[in-house]
């Protein structure tokens, strides 16, 4: 009998951007800890993508592939909660917006976004992408929130010359951040997503 309650009651996650450093991190934290209380989604954004993580995620999750100009992939049946984690694509604003009509048609209860911890300056070009993205998924009539992440650690080791990482900020600090961090935020936020509701947290290291 426990088993069945317990079975009946467990909610779907689509994480979309599953590939990607936090994706696959926010898949593998759900995977690891939340498995008895969620199904999870992977939702990629190539066909080759969607064969290789099969294999990685055999057992633990389902991968579905997913594009933003190919309506039919958008067909979210039984989610219940949705994580989009934008790509680096240029009309990446246009694709969160797919996906957001894709919630409200698939009757979803709850949207988390990954933006950024930025200036709401409409001349700087990417605040202005995000603040976008936060207005649509924030003005669709599902629950939502917004987590905003600082700058992530990864990306120095990109930057290293020499083993050294050169900054333009002189005598200031900075508190770069961890995508486990990231990923452990966004699964706290599954776990009572209503609570959450309206929110928006900025993340830094």
């Amino acid at each position: 009998m426990s088993t069945q309650t317990t079975t009946a009651t467990k909610r779907q996650i689509l994480v979309i951007g599953a590939t990607g450093r936090v994706g696959s991190q926010t898949i593998n934290e759900l995977a690891r800890y939340y498995s008895d209380q969620f199904y999870i989604v992977a939702g990629v954004r190539s066909k080759s993508e969607k064969a290789r993580e099969q294999r990685h995620w055999a057992g633990s999750t389902r991968v579905i592939y997913i594009d933003a100009e190919e309506p039919t992939s958008l067909a979210f049946n039984n989610i219940d909660i949705l994580f989009i984690i934008p790509s680096s694509r240029q009309d990446h604003v246009k694709h969160v917006k797919a996906y957001v009509d894709a919630a409200i048609q698939n009757k979803m209860s709850f949207i988390l976004l990954l933006s950024i911890v930025l200036p709401r300056d409409e001349n700087i070009l990417f605040a202005k992408q995000f603040n976008e993205m936060e207005n649509y998924v924030a003005t669709c009539n599902i629950p939502n929130c917004f987590l905003r992440c600082g700058y992530f650690q990864h990306n120095f080791l990109l930057q290293a010359d020499d083993n050294v990482i050169r900054l333009p900020i002189n005598a200031g600090h900075m508190s770069p951040l961890n995508v486990i961090d990231v990923a452990r935020a966004a699964c706290s936020i599954f776990t009572d997503p209503q609570v959450h509701a309206g929110k928006a947290y900025n993340l830094v290291g």
